[in-house]
């Protein structure tokens, strides 16, 4: 896309989703706790040799200023959810002439053990993920506008708890899409339920609708992309169409 925003990554590495030929930032609180003003100042000249190195260098400064150290103050994201990471993203997000397109990984969700009812580990875990869905609407301000947020896992669960009051990895899952510009609150699937004759393999939640073919909608959408365009997104996908009446 013209002009020169781009994307982000909210994470100490760089996800799958994210790589490619552009640049792409990324931001990630520190474990190392806060580092004085005279060290960043010895570590500018020592980068300013390096044109690449020198301005990944002050594009970091910048995010640090701008997100400040509260999400850093509050801890990890798994003591304190996700709701720091969020906020952090939001402030970055929000910007004028800041990133686009921010990715983030939310891990914990591999619930093989004990993975509980009302109040159990997959409860605490949708609760941290609903807080910090609130939590990033509410620091997006008027951004929140053109804004669409996708939440997806790799993978589901099995239909059925295991031997150790968990679920093991299955086929289908669960993700939500959410923004001002959806064009209704609805369910978007071919539900093939849950009865023992429709699970997949006799184990798993039957997929009945492609990921890309959402995600090319939420694309579309928000930023008013082409099938040809999608299709450079999604290389060999061009079957796959997108998901009809997600998007206004």
């Amino acid at each position: 896309m013209s002009g020169r925003r781009t994307g982000i990554a909210i994470a100490a590495g760089m996800p799958l989703s994210l790589s490619g030929p552009f640049q792409v930032e990324s931001w990630s609180p520190t474990q190392l706790g806060a580092v004085d003003d005279a060290f960043l100042e010895r570590l500018a000249v020592l980068y300013r040799a390096d044109a690449a190195l020198h301005n990944r260098f002050e594009a970091a400064l910048q995010q640090q200023e701008l997100v400040g150290e509260e999400p850093m103050a509050r801890g990890n994201a798994r003591r304190g959810g996700i709701t720091p990471l969020m906020q952090a993203a939001a402030r970055i997000l929000r910007q004028d002439q800041g990133p686009n397109i921010a990715a983030m990984e939310f891990s914990g969700w591999d619930t093989h053990a004990n993975q509980g009812m009302a109040g159990g580990a997959l409860d605490r875990l949708l609760g941290q993920l609903a807080e910090g869905l609130v939590a990033f609407r509410t620091a997006m301000g008027p951004a929140w506008q053109t804004t669409t947020v996708v939440v997806m896992t790799e993978f589901g669960r099995t239909a059925r708890p295991n031997g150790t009051r968990g679920t093991d990895h299955g086929t289908a899952g669960a993700g939500f899409v959410l923004g001002p510009r959806l064009a209704r609150a609805h369910v978007v699937s071919d539900w093939p339920g849950l009865a023992q004759n429709t699970l997949y393999e006799g184990r798993d939640l039957k997929p009945t609708i492609d990921t890309r073919a959402v995600l090319k909608a939420a694309l579309a959408g928000t930023f008013d992309l082409t099938s040809a365009q999608l299709d450079r997104v999604f290389p060999n996908s061009s079957g796959v169409r997108p998901s009809t009446g997600l998007m206004t």
